[in-house]
């Protein structure tokens, strides 16, 4: 959208989601900007290809990647890029492994997680036990799945397929 600016916008969602959930900024971004509202590989309408990260790491640079080929293949020298949530945090990580195809960095509510000692994981499961029977079941499930390297949305994805 906004074909007749020079000025791009790329906007990246948060974990799960899809360019759709913001449908309502539209009109008003393209007022300024030539905007992409881009999904995440494996989320939205984008492809389902096999994720195979083993490591934080290579999970950052499949995503950081994904949107360094994406950009190349519509053709921007450069962008400005704005993150919500998830999408956030992969835009924070983008800016750091490619700066000079960056023109501004724009957070909507990011996330940031950074790999964490065991020390504070200790302390983290104990913050869980003190919370009720349900909440701290569903959080500990989603660290096992976390550790089975697998998501709730790989799960759900397993029951369509």
């Amino acid at each position: 959208m906004g074909h007749h600016n020079e000025t791009n916008l790329v906007v990246i969602h948060g974990y799960g989601g899809s360019g759709m959930i913001f449908y309502k900024m539209f009109r008003e971004l393209s007022e300024h900007f030539h905007v992409y509202f881009i999904d995440l590989l494996g989320m939205g309408r984008s492809s389902r290809g096999d994720f195979e990260c083993a490591t934080f790491g290579e999970c950052e640079r499949y995503f950081v990647n994904s949107i360094d080929k994406w950009r190349a293949a519509v053709g921007l020298e450069t962008m400005n890029l704005m993150g919500h949530s998830f999408g956030g945090y992969v835009a924070s990580r983008y800016a750091l492994h490619h700066p000079r195809r960056l023109g501004k960095l724009l957070f909507l509510s990011p996330f940031a997680s950074e790999v964490t000692s065991e020390e504070h994981l200790i302390k983290f499961e104990e913050k869980i036990n003190e919370l009720g029977f349900f909440r701290r079941n569903m959080i500990k499930l989603v660290m096992w799945m976390y550790k089975k390297n697998t998501t709730p949305f790989g799960a759900a994805r397993l029951g369509g397929r």
